[in-house]
């Protein structure tokens, strides 16, 4: 991949790999579950690790730019908007996201000479190797974020110019077999706080206050009250206000800017409808009128209130007031909260949240048998997902 490429190495990927073809080998799992299990396990060891070693290294081209366009698809798309979120929160650069059918129609009049395009891809899916050419016609530099070593890229993309890439690798390489993944979303996180880390001389994330969230946040074990109601609740599903919804996820900014892999967790894991997002004040400007409407089944909200933040505490119990006082029999909304205890930075939250919600979809996934080995419409995909682009769509 040249010098100038960026390598931000964890724990020996070898023996972890070793571990799960040894499962994988001799285990009768046929839905996935001790996979994702023992992958879940995993995380805490990684995160760590990485946060430990930070060996990442910027070029010049990285350092002197100001400006970047961002891009990321699937549960991706959550890292490059959370990226995009860090460099205009503590930079004065300007970055910008954008999704991916903007780079088939888009020419070299569109971007700026000296814009980096910046690509988060987990497995560089046909669409994102799309991408990737693109930028490599159109940008003078791009950088990517990917589990992929340097011998899957360069075995994926022979066409690859190391002149004009740099990559940020992290866990997990063959983070595969499964449909949901979950080691690369968090350690995808984690490695753009490193990458700002580095970028602005900055001290983003503190070695303790990570691992007490992570300690606390990494166990199987479903013994909090709010997250066990809803839990229960998802479980249960009788009328199917999750399975089918819709159903409403309620935030506050800027965790609402940066939470699409939770949606992505539900879709994937359980194949659950997808969540409506809302931030709690955008809640009153229409959502809750069409919620209002709904009178022939019950619907379900579930709001996300870190403790760290009074607002949130007040905008949530405001929200209650509002179902509540105006409830009847003929209509049935229920209501879960999900409290975070970290800090309201968006360092810290995003990843409490990741974790929460992964031992949350992990239970329910259990509990319901979702097939994630052969899940359905499993290979029926490719006329979307393996389109990597034309000559006409590219000129």
């Amino acid at each position: 991949m040249g010098e100038s490429a960026i390598v931000l190495n964890t724990i020996s990927e070898s023996k972890s790999d070793n571990a799960y073809d040894v499962m994988a080998k001799y285990s009768i799992d046929s839905l996935g579950h001790d996979l994702i299990r023992q992958r879940l396990a995993q995380i805490p060891v990684f995160l760590l690790e990485m946060l430990k070693k930070k060996t990442i290294s910027i070029s010049t081209n990285i350092y002197v730019a100001q400006s970047f366009i961002v891009t990321g698809i699937g549960s991706s798309e959550a890292h490059a908007r959370y990226l995009t979120l860090l460099l205009n929160t503590y930079t004065n650069r300007r970055a910008q996201f954008i999704g991916f059918t903007a780079f088939t129609t888009a020419t070299a009049k569109v971007f700026h000479s000296d814009q980096i395009l910046i690509l988060y891809s987990q497995g560089l899916s046909p669409n994102a190797q799309m991408v990737l050419s693109y930028g490599q016609t159109y940008f003078s530099r791009v950088l990517l974020f990917t589990s992929m070593n340097n011998e899957q890229l360069k075995s994926k993309c022979p066409w690859i110019l190391s002149d004009k890439l740099e990559t940020i690798q992290f866990p997990l390489h063959d983070e595969y077999t499964t449909l949901i993944r979950v080691i690369g979303p968090a350690c995808g996180f984690l490695a753009a706080i490193l990458f700002m880390q580095q970028l602005t001389d900055q001290q983003l994330v503190e070695h303790d206050q990570l691992q007490q969230i992570i300690l606390a946040t990494s166990s199987l074990s479903l013994s909090i009250s709010s997250q066990s109601a809803l839990l229960q609740a998802m479980l249960e599903d009788t009328e199917h206000q999750f399975s089918r919804g819709p159903f409403y996820l309620i935030l506050s900014a800027p965790l609402i800017d940066v939470c699409q892999n939770i949606q992505y967790k539900l879709l994937e894991g359980l194949f659950y409808s997808m969540p409506v997002l809302c931030d709690y004040l955008q809640f009153a400007h229409g959502t809750y009128q069409q919620l209002r409407s709904i009178t022939d089944r019950p619907s379900a909200i579930v709001c996300i209130v870190n403790q760290s933040n009074a607002l949130d505490a007040e905008l949530e119990r405001r929200l209650r007031e509002m179902i509540e006082s105006h409830s009847d029999r003929r209509q049935l909304i229920n209501i879960y909260t999900l409290y975070l205890c970290s800090s309201p930075s968006i360092i810290y939250s995003l990843l409490e949240l990741e974790m929460l919600f992964n031992r949350l979809v992990f239970g329910i996934m259990c509990e319901r048998r979702c097939n994630q080995i052969n899940w359905p419409g499993k290979g029926e995909d490719q006329p979307l997902y393996g389109f990597s682009g034309s000559s006409s769509s590219l000129e």
